[in-house]
């Protein structure tokens, strides 16, 4: 449990340094990173994306506040 939330505390980071960052593109490099499936990426940008803390617009990601 908290490797998971190291891994979506890395995400939002890299999200952030990345604003208006592809998705896709986004998923290939953190799955790069980490050695984390692209499927478990994903997932993890489902649940960010459903708590609020990140948005989706044009394909891409931003965080939300930044």
């Amino acid at each position: 449990m908290e490797k998971r939330h190291e891994n979506l505390e890395w995400l939002i980071s890299l999200i952030k340094n990345n604003d208006g960052i592809d998705e896709g593109r986004l998923a290939a490099k953190f799955s790069a990173e980490t050695g984390l499936r692209l499927e478990t990426v994903r997932e993890y940008v489902q649940t960010l994306l459903m708590s609020g803390t990140i948005y989706r617009r044009g394909g891409k990601l931003y965080v939300k506040g930044s």
